[in-house]
């Protein structure tokens, strides 16, 4: 087998293997930035904010979640 076949090869693998942790990093991401959420809406009294803060605060959140998802889906190809 010719030497550029088997860099090729590796140099595949290799972009598979890189593709896998970045699914796997953006996934623990987006399920870490739920999470943030989860406890922030948890830990917030309604009666200390504002109703309108509070909506701010999770359509914030689930902008970036959805840009997390994109990237995550963007990813998987």
């Amino acid at each position: 087998m010719p030497v550029f076949e088997i860099q090729a090869r590796l140099s595949r693998r290799s972009l598979r293997n890189r593709s896998r942790r970045r699914l796997v990093e953006l996934s623990d991401m987006l399920h870490y930035e739920e999470g943030l959420l989860r406890q922030g809406l948890h830990a917030r009294s309604v009666k200390d904010q504002p109703k309108d803060q509070l909506i701010d605060r999770v359509m914030d959140q689930l902008e970036r979640n959805a840009r997390l998802r994109d990237r995550l889906e963007a990813a998987r190809g």
